[in-house]
Order: C-alpha cells, then sequence, then structure tokens
C-alpha cells in the first residue's frame, strides 16, 4: 500500500489549444502544404481513375468485337454446311402448314354461312 500515501498532484488549469498553423524552417504555412499535396494527390487519383475507366471501356468494346466476328463466323460456317437453309426451309413448312389451315378454317366458315343464308 505504499501509493495511498503519495499526495494526489492535479495539474493546474490549461489555457485550451489553439491551432496554431505550423510553420516550417522557411517560414511557410506546413498545413496549407499538406493541403495542397492532399488536393494534388487527389486530382492525380482522379487521372488515375479516368485511365482505369478508359482501359475497360477498350476492353469491353474489343470484347464485344471479338463476339460479334465469331457469330458472324458461325452464321458462315452453318450456311456453308446447310443448317441455316434446313432451318428455313422448315420454318418456310411450317408457315405453309397454318396458311393451310387458315385457309381450311376460313373455307369452313364460308360454307356454313352459306347454309345458314339459304334456310
Amino acid at each position: 500500500m505504499q501509493y495511498q500515501n503519495r499526495p494526489i498532484i492535479i495539474p493546474p488549469n490549461q489555457r485550451p489549444i489553439v491551432n496554431n498553423p505550423i510553420t516550417d524552417i522557411e517560414g511557410e504555412d506546413t498545413s496549407s502544404k499538406n493541403e495542397l499535396f492532399i488536393a494534388k494527390l487527389g486530382a492525380f487519383g482522379g487521372a488515375l481513375s479516368l485511365i482505369g475507366g478508359i482501359i475497360e471501356f477498350y476492353a469491353s468494346y474489343l470484347a464485344l468485337e471479338e463476339l460479334q466476328r465469331e457469330e458472324y463466323q458461325n452464321y458462315n460456317n452453318a450456311s456453308k454446311d446447310g443448317s441455316v437453309k434446313t432451318s428455313e426451309e422448315a420454318r418456310i413448312k411450317e408457315l405453309e402448314m397454318q396458311v393451310n389451315y387458315l385457309m381450311k378454317e376460313i373455307q369452313k366458315m364460308k360454307n356454313t354461312n352459306q347454309k345458314t343464308l339459304h334456310k
């Protein structure tokens, strides 16, 4: 219990710390130098970000071009093989069947209308 008998020293009231600008050897304000450095650093970071965005855009553009080139080559290869023609022919046949069906339905409707008119 050696600490119990020690006197308690209370520091006197201190003046509030005023944020005085610190000056360097040349007498210039270092806080303004720091702010200038931070501003320059921010501008440099913005420029790097802009360059990164440009590179990203160019990479996307190249990827899109490559994809279009592949699609075009695939289409050309398929048309050489005749698979495009067969799919087009199949689609034409399907449309012909639909037209024939609709023509038959129209004919049926005409026949029923004529029968009802003659009665």
